[in-house]
């Protein structure tokens, strides 16, 4: 039920919090298309984004430790020979701008609701000094000014709620993102027509026991393994630069 909303008490934990920054991405440009053709089964729409070529380990954020992959490793993770300057997929970023703004989601706290919940945009050019003040204290320099000292401490928060049981991973059309735990090299990123956000999809082989009656089924099936954030497309930027045609396929 993609119109479901978490009671009060589940919105405090860090996954209620990535929750909340997960609501201003804009993906769902058309209308939801949901058919159950079982307790097991669901009929979408759905757009293939890519395939995952690899991925990291989790990713551990704590304070004045630096343990997540940085933008070379992920480069050579890819296959590519590490540079800073190297053209990001989307060709608007570099490699490392696209590396920073997906450690925190490519979003920046701009305030608080009625309720007070946390308000979030996409983050401006500006969060580049921010992220390179957080990797200074990271390391165990300290930041000198209050307002950068404030700053540091939000990309941090930011960075820890988007990456909390996350991996990076690289898809083989050089896309970065984060994704589930369970994702691993060979599955499928895909883009349902409706949800605000892509999925990591992996594909239902021919052994896979599915419920009497459905073999003859047209569509190819997968199993759901998790929503991801996949820079560079999370605010609709797909749609400008290539023809979406949806497929059918099935959830099992």
């Amino acid at each position: 039920d993609w119109s479901d909303q978490p009671k009060l008490g589940q919105s405090n934990g860090r996954r209620g919090k990535r929750r909340a920054i997960l609501e201003i991405y804009d993906l769902s440009r058309h209308n939801a298309f949901i058919k159950s053709l079982s307790n097991e089964l669901l009929h979408l729409h759905a757009f293939k984004v890519g395939t995952i070529s690899s991925c990291s380990r989790e990713i551990l954020l704590r304070k004045r430790q630096k343990k997540v992959p940085t933008s070379e490793d992920l480069q050579n993770l890819a296959g590519f020979e590490a540079k800073p300057t190297r053209q990001y997929r989307d060709g608007n970023d570099s490699w490392e701008d696209a590396y920073w703004r997906t450690l925190c989601g490519d979003v920046w706290r701009v305030g608080f609701d009625d309720q007070g919940f946390s308000v979030y945009q996409k983050i401006g050019p500006d969060g580049r000094l921010v992220y390179q003040n957080w990797c200074l204290y990271m390391s165990g320099v300290n930041i000198s000014g209050d307002s950068e000292m404030r700053e540091t401490v939000l990309f941090h928060q930011i960075a820890r709620r988007t990456t909390h049981n996350r991996k990076f991973f690289v898809s083989t059309e050089g896309f970065l993102g984060l994704g589930p735990l369970d994702m691993c090299p060979g599955d499928e990123l895909y883009l349902f027509q409706g949800a605000r956000v892509p999925f990591v999809l992996r594909k239902c082989s021919l052994s896979d026991e599915l419920p009497r009656g459905t073999l003859s089924l047209p569509a190819q099936r997968f199993t759901l393994i998790g929503n991801c954030y996949v820079h560079g497309i999370m605010f609709g930027e797909i749609y400008d630069k290539r023809d979406i045609v949806f497929e059918d396929i099935i959830l099992a």
